[in-house]
């Protein structure tokens, strides 16, 4: 007849273990323990290395995740940049269309006040303009003093009793009264500069013009020096006529 396997019962009436009891017994050395097919044994170096490894990959994910962070800033950031830049390079533009145009508007205004209140004889803007009754031309106050003591100087030359330092200019006030007291001019006239006419009568200030100019050199940052001028402008240039 066939054995019949011991059961459960019959094992413990004997003092014997089932397998799995002795699998499961502490008091069991490893060698006798049988590993069954789920069961991996690994050493404590090994079991070290993977636990750094899954330290590793944690730290890994999470930088991957701080890397995905920056680069969505530093993306968010490049557009902002990008729009700023644009932006300042589109008020450069405008402003720097308007810097033209206030510019050109500048020397366009600067070449028709050089013409247009250029003395006609130094061809510099006129600080001090006088105008002449006769004809209306008006010249810087400089100008018209020498040409009128150019004009005492050429009659002088047909003086011969007038000594030879009146016979140069420029001149004072003082000078001209020498003339006249000793009669050095016989008769004296003076005409325009520009347009050659006899000039009777001394020239006038135009007063407005001269508003107009230092007005005009403030606004540009054009002041020029003023000329001296005394309270009476023709006393050393201008000899009435009538006086002669």
């Amino acid at each position: 007849m066939p054995r019949t396997p011991p059961t459960s019962s019959t094992r413990q009436s004997r003092g014997e273990l089932s397998p799995y009891a002795r699998l499961s017994s502490p008091s069991l050395p490893p060698s006798e323990i049988l590993p069954s097919s789920s069961t991996h044994i690994i050493s404590a170096t090994d079991a070290e290395a993977l636990r750094q490894l899954r330290t590793e990959i944690v730290c890994a994910r999470q930088e991957a995740t701080r890397l995905r962070r920056d680069a969505a800033k530093a993306k968010r950031d490049t557009r902002k940049t990008q729009r700023e830049k644009e932006t300042i390079e589109e008020d450069t533009k405008a402003e720097t269309g308007r810097a033209q145009a206030a510019r050109k508007a500048n020397e366009q205004f600067l070449a028709t006040r050089d013409t247009v209140l250029a003395c006609p004889g130094c061809e510099v803007t006129m600080q001090r303009p006088f105008t002449l009754s006769t004809c209306g031309h008006t010249f810087c106050h400089r100008c018209l003093r020498i040409w009128f003591q150019a004009s005492i100087a050429q009659r002088l030359q047909f003086a011969a009793d007038a000594p030879a330092r009146l016979k140069k200019p420029p001149y004072t006030a003082a000078q001209l009264d020498e003339m006249v007291q000793h009669k050095y001019l016989v008769y004296v006239w003076y005409t325009c500069p520009l347009c050659d006419k006899n000039i009777d009568a001394r020239p006038i200030e135009t007063r407005h013009l001269k508003e107009l100019v230092e007005a005009v050199n403030e606004a540009f940052g054009t002041v020029d020096v003023p000329h001296d001028i005394p309270l009476d402008p023709w006393a050393d240039s201008w000899i009435d006529p009538n006086s002669l």
